[in-house]
């Protein structure tokens, strides 16, 4: 005689924000979670899950001005996570930070508009790639052009499930 087998009851899963800000308040939620933890492999699966979440915020609403500055920081910290197992992608992530971060001022109506966080990580971008490739102010900003027209498509909808 057979044992029947009894029903595992699965966990239920996690619906997915249906709005913009909702995704913008789930990944920046993921996003605080990952950075409370101490070891940079521990941050990881969350890290990517906000990276996803903050895609699905611009997929959703592209004019969300505030996703692309989170988006770009997420990616650096992903970069700083791994730049010493995997310089290669840190370098990819990094670009996709510049891509994003500069896609994020550049569908601003003004300055005024741009959400702190985004000219923060602009800042920050420009500044690593004045130390990192020795430009000056006006080429970093060329450069960072350059990366948002190579990047822009991949960082938004980006295959990074693999990092």
């Amino acid at each position: 005689m057979s044992k029947s087998k009894t029903p595992v009851a699965e966990k239920p899963a996690e619906s997915q924000p249906t709005t913009a800000e909702g995704a913008l308040v789930s990944g920046r939620t993921k996003y605080e979670a990952a950075m409370a933890r101490a070891e940079a492999a521990a941050r990881s699966p969350e890290l990517l899950e906000s990276v996803r979440q903050f895609q699905n915020a611009i997929q959703m609403d592209p004019g969300s001005l505030e996703a692309y500055g989170w988006l770009a920081q997420t990616y650096r910290m992903i970069a700083a996570g791994i730049r010493n197992s995997d310089p290669n992608r840190a370098e990819m992530l990094t670009r996709y930070a510049c891509a994003v971060a500069w896609e994020g001022t550049a569908r601003a109506s003004s300055a005024a508009s741009i959400p702190i966080r985004t000219k923060q990580e602009v800042r920050t971008l420009i500044a690593w790639l004045r130390t990192t490739r020795h430009l000056s102010a006006t080429d970093a900003e060329k450069e960072m052009e350059s990366m948002r027209h190579q990047c822009i498509r991949a960082a938004l909808t980006g295959t990074t499930s693999s990092v």
